[in-house]
């Protein structure tokens, strides 16, 4: 099975990665020249990549397609392509529906949406897919967890959900920063940060929902430290300044609603 990839950013580069490099693909990964500098890299890194100068040759020659472009760009680039009844069709285009992509992807039949996330390069991490076509939930099961969706509705706001991704980055940096602040070597303050991070992740992946919810009440003792920091965060309305930006973000990807 050759897989394509339209579009060479740095989520196609994460899940080239994790599929050769975590999963183990050995089949053909064709990938266009766009970011010409990762994707020499990544046929440099890998054997079975191979770097095309054409998009039609590109899906002429592909078993499955992704695509990862711009959604400013994409409704340009689709509309140049001529896609077989036999394609399977993968978009990570944020705010494309499915809807319109049947459209413009005819006569591919087999089409479906992805939110990858950059842990997609280790294996894990969420994997949305929508809709839930079960030989690409098998592939992706090698990845990270599989969220099979059924309404796109839901797949749009765990689309919008994916903003958080730079608050979580920059939550970890900042700890490391006010711990260094306090006089820690900058190297133990990121190794600290870092796994305190994965540890608690760790702990939230094996919970189901109502557990979830519990889990920052588990933390608390009466008058103790983690208390006071939560009730502190609470009143100052730290997780209330949160929801308008993402009510905003999942606004710019249901513009018909």
């Amino acid at each position: 099975m050759k897989i394509g990839f339209i579009g060479t950013g740095g989520i196609s580069e994460a899940m080239i990665r994790g599929m050769v490099g975590h999963a183990g693909h050995r089949d053909p990964i064709l990938i266009s020249r766009r970011s010409a500098k990762r994707s020499a890299r990544l046929a440099e890194d890998f054997q079975n990549v191979t770097v095309l100068d054409h998009n039609q040759e590109l899906v002429d020659q592909s078993d499955w397609v992704v695509l990862a472009i711009l959604p400013g760009q994409a409704e340009g680039v689709i509309r140049e392509l001529k896609f077989r009844p036999s394609h399977t069709v993968i978009s990570l285009v944020a705010g494309l529906e499915l809807e319109s992509l049947s459209e413009q992807l005819a006569p591919a039949q087999e089409i479906c949406r992805l939110i990858p996330l950059p842990p997609i390069e280790y294996g894990v991490g969420p994997i949305p897919l929508f809709p839930c076509l079960e030989k690409v939930a098998e592939f992706l099961g090698h990845l990270g967890t599989v969220i099979p969706v059924d309404d796109e509705s839901c797949f749009t706001v765990f689309s919008a959900s994916s903003a958080l991704m730079a608050n979580f980055f920059e939550s970890t940096a900042w700890q490391a920063r006010w711990m260094e602040e306090q006089g820690v070597p900058p190297d133990e303050a990121a190794r600290y940060a870092s796994s305190f991070t994965a540890g608690l992740t760790a702990l939230t992946t094996r919970s189901d929902a109502e557990q979830l919810q519990a889990l920052s009440r588990e933390c608390l003792t009466v008058g103790g430290l983690n208390e006071h920091v939560l009730n502190e965060s609470l009143q100052a309305e730290w997780f209330d300044r949160i929801r308008l930006p993402l009510d905003q973000v999942l606004a710019r990807l249901r513009p018909d609603v």
